[in-house]
């Protein structure tokens, strides 16, 4: 809502389309892409700029943005865009962090102001998803110059202004009255004036504020009342603080799972991870800690078949074995010490199905197991510092094919700088994963790719890195007066063209 890039993902096709992109040209051996940005598109009014105005958006701020994503910092994350595709841009990520005058990488190039190029070392037919992603949001120099870093304060082109955080309490948010974009009519968007996105820790209070007015939408719902609500929202005439409410229901391609630190001198062996696997009960899990509140079990792989056209199911799953758990854990090494799960409590959620998984697996292998939540920014920093065991987490994809689910365990891609390993934080090394990883990316036919995903995945599953868990779908309470709510697969919403029905029109509605 802040930022944008050159291109997202259609919500409905899960196809590239363009955003600051306004066309591109590729040339006959599929190397050279030639992009056209959008004129007239103007950065935030902010103080980092002379008199607080933000400028128009130019190729050079494109070409800036990207250049950070191939320079070694132990705050960037986004090099794996880049790696292996474009020409050279290997060698001048080695050598980035002693670039003192940053020497601007041959393959991203300025042409004029409104045009640039991206030169790569091969054709890659994913390049476009990849500036999907939200590594590839742009942003000034004069920010960075003023700020430091695009965090706390954030200035882009986006139909949202931040103006305001509170760490871990509420994010503030104000109509951009420059933005660029116009629904079909021609209105200029965004529609709403301000938006105010609050961090409620327990999904009850959360519940109890939507229903009180103090706020009008809400994602997920407090397991304990899922069922209460399901019945409730399919009731002609609700009771008292239900009236003008609506549940909404769609697809969303996430999936929830455990995964182990392979580095761990005990869960390093595939014995010990697949003893934790066989001794989970994931039905339990979703219809009775979760009351029924997700899409399915995961009785498959770590990719969710709500993802079209991949063939999610033909993966063989791990599913619960207590005998085969047992057994497993007499060739296993046996952990002299606690292991620890590490998850983010997300409201009561993610707690509650914490506690269920370590019941289980003490009462399958006696093994105990510590529980430790965390604020999400330490448990990612947890994760590329390699200080966990065991972690609880979900997966939805950062751009729109099915390898991207397999992103973070792809040995050749891992980066370690500064005591932090990213993106393959789990550190997985399979050379029959990786084979398979790589024939995917080569692909040039998406049958072909997810052939390759197929196998790459299996072998996941095999190891047991990860256990997945149940595939999500999107739970959204809101007003009735609310009206467009985006519902993206990725969830990677636009509020742009979000608005409110005016309040007469609601109580006119209220008496019929």
């Amino acid at each position: 809502m802040i930022y944008e890039g050159l291109f997202k993902t259609d919500p409905k096709t899960l196809e590239v389309i363009p955003s600051l992109a306004e066309s591109y040209e590729v040339n006959s051996d599929s190397t050279i892409y030639t992009f056209q940005i959008k004129k007239g598109v103007l950065f935030h009014d902010d103080p980092c700029f002379p008199n607080g105005k933000g400028r128009e958006l130019k190729a050079g701020d494109i070409v800036y943005s990207l250049i950070q994503l191939c320079i070694k910092s132990p705050d960037n994350q986004g090099f794996v865009l880049f790696k292996n595709r474009l020409k050279g841009i290997n060698e001048y990520f080695a050598t980035s962090d002693k670039n003192k005058k940053l020497i601007v990488p041959e393959a991203i190039k300025q042409i004029d102001d409104y045009h640039f190029q991206l030169i790569l070392e091969k054709p890659n037919p994913d390049i476009l998803f990849q500036l999907t992603r939200p590594q590839a949001f742009i942003y000034p120099i004069e920010a960075i110059n003023k700020y430091g870093t695009v965090r706390p304060k954030a200035v882009g082109t986006g139909p949202f202004m931040l103006t305001e955080v509170e760490r871990e309490i509420s994010i503030n948010l104000s109509r951009n009255p420059h933005y660029h974009r116009h629904d079909v009519p021609g209105n200029q968007l965004p529609f709403l004036s301000q938006i105010n996105i609050q961090f409620i820790p327990d999904k009850r209070s959360e519940l109890a504020e939507f229903k009180g007015g103090n706020i009008q939408m809400m994602y997920h719902l407090p397991p304990e009342q899922f069922i209460e609500i399901m019945k409730i929202e399919s009731m002609e005439n609700k009771p008292e603080g239900w009236e003008h409410s609506i549940l909404v229901r769609k697809p969303e391609i996430v999936t929830h799972y455990l995964a182990f630190n392979c580095a761990d001198k005990f869960f390093k062996s595939s014995s010990l991870r697949k003893a934790f696997a066989y001794s989970i009960d994931k039905t339990t899990i979703l219809s009775t800690t979760l009351n029924g509140e997700g899409l399915e079990v995961a009785e498959h792989g770590l990719i969710s078949p709500a993802y079209p056209s991949y063939p999610a199911k033909n993966v063989r799953g791990i599913s619960e074995r207590q005998d085969s758990a047992r057994t497993l854990l007499e060739v296993a090494p046996i952990p002299s010490e606690k292991p620890t799960l590490i998850f983010y409590p997300d409201g009561s959620r993610n707690t509650l199905v914490a506690i269920a998984i370590v019941d289980q697996i003490k009462n399958t292998l006696g093994i105990e197991v510590n529980l430790q939540p965390m604020p999400l920014a330490k448990l990612q920093e947890a994760l590329t510092e390699g200080k966990f065991t065991i972690v609880l987490l979900s997966k939805t994809p950062d751009y729109a094919k099915p390898i991207s689910y397999l992103e973070n365990f792809y040995s050749r891609n891992s980066i370690s700088y500064k005591g932090k390993t990213y993106p393959n934080v789990f550190q997985y090394h399979n050379k029959v994963f990786d084979e398979w990883y790589e024939k995917a990316l080569a692909a040039k036919q998406a049958t072909e790719a997810n052939a390759a995903v197929l196998q790459a995945e299996q072998q996941l599953i095999n190891d047991a890195v990860v256990i997945p868990l149940w595939y999500d779908e999107k739970y959204m309470l809101v007003k009735d007066n609310l009206k467009n709510i985006p519902t993206h697969p990725l969830n990677m919403d636009d509020f742009s063209e979000v608005y409110f029905t005016p309040e007469t029109q609601q109580k006119e509605k209220s008496k019929k």
